[in-house]
C-alpha cells in the first residue's frame, strides 16, 4: 500500500498486512492449538522488527488525540470513549486499553473507507449515473445544514447506489470459511457441508466463473 501523496509505503499498513496470516493462524489454533506454536514462523523478520515502532506510533497518535479533546471540529470515537468532562487515563493499563481499542477501530474503519472510495471511482467512470445522483441530492437539499436522515432515506437513486455498492464490495474480506450445518442465511438456504466465506480465493471458479 502506498501513501496517496508521497507514494511511499506505509510502515503501519505493511505491518498490519504482514501479520494478517498470523492472525488467521491464531484463529485456527483455537481448534488446533498446535498451530499456534508455528504461527510466528509465518511472519517476516522485518515485520517483527517493525512491531515496536508501530505500537509506538499508535501510542503517540492516541496521546495526541487525548491532548486536543474538546477542540476538534466534529466528534469522533474518542469523544465517546473518553468524553471531555472525564479524566484522562492515568495508569499504564488504562492507556494500553485505549490504544488497543483505537487500533481496532482503525482496522475496522479501513474497509468502509475503501468501499466508499470504490463507489466514487465507479461513479466517475459512469458519468450518466453520477449526473443522476448529483441532481437527486442537490434537488433535495439547498444547504448543507438541511441534510438529515429522514430525507436521505427517501432518495431512491442514492439508495440504489448504496445497495449496489454493498452488493459488489464485501464489508469484511477476512476470516476463515465456514462449513454450513444446513441453514438459511439472508433468506437463502445453504446446504449442509457447503463451504461459505467472503474471501474470493475460497470460491470455486467452475461454480462462479466471473
Amino acid at each position: 500500500p502506498l501513501h496517496s501523496r508521497t507514494e511511499c509505503s506505509s510502515e503501519f499498513l505493511d505491518t498490519l498486512l504482514g501479520t494478517s496470516l498470523y492472525g488467521t493462524l491464531s484463529q485456527v489454533s483455537e481448534k488446533l492449538p498446535i498451530v499456534n506454536l508455528f504461527a510466528l514462523f509465518f511472519v517476516s523478520p522485518s515485520v517483527l522488527r517493525s512491531l515496536p515502532g508501530v505500537f509506538k506510533m499508535n501510542s503517540e497518535a492516541v496521546q495526541r488525540r487525548i491532548d486536543i479533546r474538546g477542540t476538534t471540529p466534529h466528534p469522533d470515537f474518542v469523544d465517546y470513549m473518553l468524553p471531555v468532562d472525564s479524566a484522562p487515563p492515568t495508569t499504564k493499563n488504562e492507556k494500553i486499553h485505549l490504544e488497543q481499542v483505537a487500533f481496532q477501530l482503525f482496522a475496522a474503519g479501513y474497509g468502509p473507507i475503501r468501499i466508499t472510495l470504490n463507489a466514487v471511482f465507479f461513479l466517475v467512470k459512469e458519468p450518466n449515473a453520477h449526473k443522476i445522483l448529483v441532481h437527486e441530492i442537490r434537488d433535495a437539499f439547498q444547504t448543507y445544514d438541511s441534510i438529515n436522515a429522514d430525507v436521505l432515506a427517501g432518495l431512491k437513486y442514492l439508495h440504489a447506489v448504496v445497495s449496489e455498492t454493498m452488493r459488489v464490495h464485501i464489508t469484511n474480506g477476512t476470516g476463515m470459511p465456514r462449513i454450513s450445518p444446513g441453514a438459511i442465511v439472508d433468506g437463502v438456504y445453504i446446504p449442509k457441508g457447503v463451504s461459505a466465506g467472503t474471501l474470493t480465493h475460497f470460491f470455486r471458479t467452475r461454480l462462479l466463473p466471473s
